[in-house]
């Protein structure tokens, strides 16, 4: 017979039961107890503490069946609910309880599919927001995400958050450690906070409404605060080791700062920090590695991973698609270490199409700058040749063959610098070398400074020399008497220094410039006049071309091909006019503009 629970009796029974494990509880539907909402709730709450795996209703034929309120009060709690006839089978009822508990542990794998779905890919920004809306739609709650701040990072629906503002004390208790029980209600809705990591403060997870406290919502919050703490703990991580990444990145741009503003001493502290006594050695070179956009990240992954600490690799400052490798090298000349490290580095570069690598020569650790801008101008041929790799050396370079009254000249030149107190010569110096290499805020990013003090710094020192970089003319000048100071010491000579124009008048010097502007000479197109008569407009194509009486694209590609034959870049990198200039000037088809006299020191 089946028990009636409007007796006190059965009541009472059913309340002082200790366990109803696994066991269908069948009631009749009489009494009227299963259209009220609040005895449908109590009879529920208990089965769900007693752990019954179902609710049997009995009702009888024409009564209409179950009732709507029992019906979501049964889903709420996750109770099966079954609609039986009087004196139905045990075995019937069992077999229904078991069919539909298959078909919920088929849904719920289903859902546990998607919950995995979601993390399986790896950690993404949308993780989080992912996760809570298929928690909510699993338990058919509100979901909310508190960050360790108390800040919500995710909730479903969107904006519900709002909902947590009565349980805001709680919530503070939850992130800090301190536990709070589950299950209270927040404006007649029950809900459950989940602490989620290892140490406070935590992450907190709060589920409101549904059925948050038992059946299989309840297994869905476990498995996703599980998941949770995994994903939490792997974007923690993640971040970590993207900290980590920016800290050596920015100690590596330090150093290479420093090393472009001849900084060494400095530089070495500063790459103590990064491997222990690489820059013990006396000498380096600068590779550069271009790579097509997009493609910087893996390709400073491969330096990494196959230098292993000989170099030190550094992202350009300047250019996005660049990677710059300062070698460190033992002695001057010697090709070994240099080419064991280049055919590393060729390796990298052969990994993928349109990768370019470059070398300068190897300098003193003081003068890496002349490395690096050495390197920059192979630049200019590997990317105009489209080789895969190219480097560049000083036998077409005029400062190695003008002798050694050369020094003399630039000491003189840069004198109102070089009486200067070091503390305010070596860093107006150092900027100058940059300047004249690189234009506004390109020499700002290449030195780590802002671009207002390049300028003051720039403006100052060349106001001393009395030039103008504005100046084609005085620009190529000046780095040449700069590129003369970082190959030789600049000691004082006794006697009145040579002018530029005599040390250009020297047999070896006027066959280094037939011998140099010669390729011109071999193209079809008059290449040697357009350069020649654009040197002498000061590098200004429309006053070229109204010169030569042609379109002003006509002497850009001239000049494009002038750059394929001298093998250099000439229209907008100011440094590469130094050899082609004083080449036409050494063989008096040019007359350098007058640049200014260096001022008196004394003024």
């Amino acid at each position: 017979m089946w028990p009636t629970l409007d007796g006190d009796r059965t009541w009472g029974s059913l309340a002082a039961a200790t366990g109803l494990r696994d066991l269908v509880v069948a009631v009749r539907a009489e009494g009227g107890w299963f259209a009220d909402p609040h005895r449908a709730d109590v009879l529920l709450r208990r089965l769900v503490s007693l752990r019954a795996s179902a609710l049997a209703v009995a009702a009888r034929q024409g009564s209409g069946g179950i009732s709507p309120v029992l019906a979501r009060q049964a889903a709420r709690y996750g109770i099966p609910l079954l609609s039986a006839a009087a004196g139905m089978s045990w075995q019937r009822l069992a077999q229904d309880v078991s069919d539909q508990r298959h078909r919920e542990d088929l849904h719920h794998a289903d859902r546990l599919g998607e919950l995995l779905d979601v993390v399986r890919h790896g950690p993404s920004p949308d993780t989080a927001q992912r996760m809570v809306d298929w928690l909510a739609r699993t338990t058919r709650a509100t979901v909310v995400l508190v960050g360790p701040a108390g800040a919500p990072v995710a909730a479903a629906p969107a904006g519900s958050w709002t909902q947590l503002a009565n349980a805001s004390e709680a919530v503070s208790e939850t992130r800090a450690g301190r536990p709070t029980p589950s299950g209270t209600d927040i404006d007649g809705l029950p809900f459950a906070l989940l602490a989620l990591g290892p140490r406070p403060p935590h992450h907190v997870l709060a589920v409101l409404g549904g059925d948050p406290f038992g059946g299989k919502a309840q297994e869905s919050i476990t498995q996703a605060a599980g998941l949770f703490a995994l994903v939490l703990q792997t974007h923690h991580a993640e971040a970590g080791r993207i900290r980590a990444r920016a800290t050596q990145d920015a100690l590596n741009l330090a150093v290479f700062h420093l090393l472009m503003a001849g900084e060494t001493d400095g530089a070495r502290r500063c790459a103590e920090d990064i491997t222990p006594g690489l820059l013990d050695a006396p000498n380096t070179t600068v590779h550069l590695l271009e790579v097509p956009p997009g493609e910087r990240d893996e390709a400073e992954r491969e330096c990494a991973a196959r230098l292993r600490g000989r170099a030190l690799t550094v992202r350009c400052p300047v250019s996005a698609d660049r990677l710059i490798v300062v070698e460190p090298a033992h002695e001057r000349g010697s090709v070994h270490e240099t080419d064991a490290l280049a055919r590393v580095l060729r390796q990298v570069g052969a990994d993928g199409p349109g990768r370019l690598l470059r070398r300068g020569t190897t300098v003193p650790v003081a003068e890496t700058a002349r490395s690096h801008h050495e390197a920059s101008r192979a630049l200019a041929l590997a990317r105009l040749r489209r080789e895969q790799s190219a480097d560049i050396g000083p036998r077409a370079q005029l400062a190695t063959v003008l002798g050694s009254r050369a020094a003399h000249w630039a000491r003189n030149l840069l004198q109102p610098l070089l009486h200067l107190p070091s503390d305010t010569r070596d860093p107006l110096t150092s900027t100058l070398r940059i300047a004249v290499r690189f234009h506004g805020v390109q020499a700002a990013e290449v030195l780590g400074l802002h671009r207002h003090t390049v300028a003051t710094r720039t403006a100052t020192a060349t106001a001393l020399l009395g030039l103008d970089l504005g100046h084609a003319h005085a620009r190529a000048i000046l780095d040449l008497a700069l590129q003369l100071q970082g190959r030789n010491p600049l000691h004082p000579n006794p006697g009145p220094a040579p002018e530029l124009v005599d040390l250009l008048d020297q047999p070896t010097v006027r066959a280094w410039a037939r011998e140099f502007l010669a390729r011109l000479e071999r193209d079809r197109a008059d290449l040697r006049t357009t350069v020649r008569t654009w040197l002498a407009c000061h590098c200004h194509i429309g006053h070229s071309a109204q010169q030569l009486g042609v379109h002003t694209q006509t002497v850009r590609a001239r000049l494009r091909r002038a750059e394929q034959v001298l093998r250099r870049r000439l229209v907008g990198n100011a440094s590469s006019i130094c050899d082609p200039l004083f080449a036409f000037a050494a063989l008096g088809e040019l007359e350098l503009a007058d640049c200014g006299r260096p001022a008196d020191p004394a003024h």
